[in-house]
């Protein structure tokens, strides 16, 4: 017969005991970690008439998680337009909104930045243009700034 140890159990039993509690612990560990869902994304269906984009985006930030960055001179460029939706994600609803236009946009954990794509704009477009600017007098004007006007 096993002899009792100082807790009044016999080895046998707390090693039950042990794997019990063993046990109870993986479960609390492992219902506590956070769920993380990968293919659940959030639909939206709405529609919208003549409304500028700001719109849709105060829609999509009261009906979710995702908070929206942007300036609003160059957001306000894209002008008013009719938005319909059905079971979109938001990277289509982005992608169907800015289409056609010099922005893009990045999801950066639950925040949507949208800015300018500089790689849509060739460097074959930017110009550098040196020069003096001279008076009447050919006297070279020192800190005079030029504006190009044009496209």
């Amino acid at each position: 017969m096993e002899k009792k140890g100082k807790s009044g159990l016999y080895p046998r039993e707390k090693l039950k005991l042990l794997a019990r509690f063993q046990r109870a612990l993986l479960l609390l560990i492992f219902f506590s970690l956070p769920i993380v869902s990968f293919g659940q994304e959030k639909k939206f269906t709405f529609s919208f008439k003549h409304v500028p984009i700001s719109t849709v985006y105060l829609h999509i930030e009261k009906n979710s998680d995702y908070s929206f960055v942007y300036n609003t001179q160059e957001v306000q460029r894209i002008g008013l337009k009719d938005y319909k939706f059905e079971n979109a994600s938001i990277r289509e609803i982005l992608d169907y909104c800015l289409k056609g236009t010099d922005l893009t946009y990045e999801i950066r954990d639950k925040h949507i930045i949208i800015h300018r794509d500089y790689q849509k704009k060739g460097l074959e477009e930017m110009v550098v243009v040196r020069g003096k600017v001279v008076g009447a007098d050919d006297v070279v004007l020192p800190g005079v700034t030029v504006l190009l006007k044009g496209p």
